[in-house]
């Protein structure tokens, strides 16, 4: 099998990279686009609203933990789950 090394544009920065270089993707109208990894790492590395942990208190399970989501890892459910900084102080009183 046979390589070429053909230059393709990064939808994002529009510089042309190598196509063995690139993530291929598809858009939202079914084309496909390349992004180069530069572009890839910085849009990882950004951080967002979602992507920030936080505390996580289960009373049903009486489990601490921290995640960006506000599910319980053990019985997989919210109904009691208390986001927000639990400490042993707040659990003793």
């Amino acid at each position: 099998m046979v390589f070429l090394r053909v230059p393709v544009q990064c939808f994002r920065c529009g510089i042309p990279a190598d196509r063995s270089q690139v993530l291929e993707s598809k858009s939202t109208s079914g084309d496909i686009r390349f992004e180069c990894y530069d572009c890839y790492k910085s849009k990882q590395l950004s951080p967002g609203a979602e992507t920030k942990k936080r505390g996580h208190y289960c009373e049903k399970c009486r489990y601490k933990f921290t995640s960006r989501n506000n599910i319980c890892p053990y019985c997989s459910k919210n109904d009691h789950v208390i986001t927000g900084s639990v400490t042993v102080e707040d659990l003793l009183y």
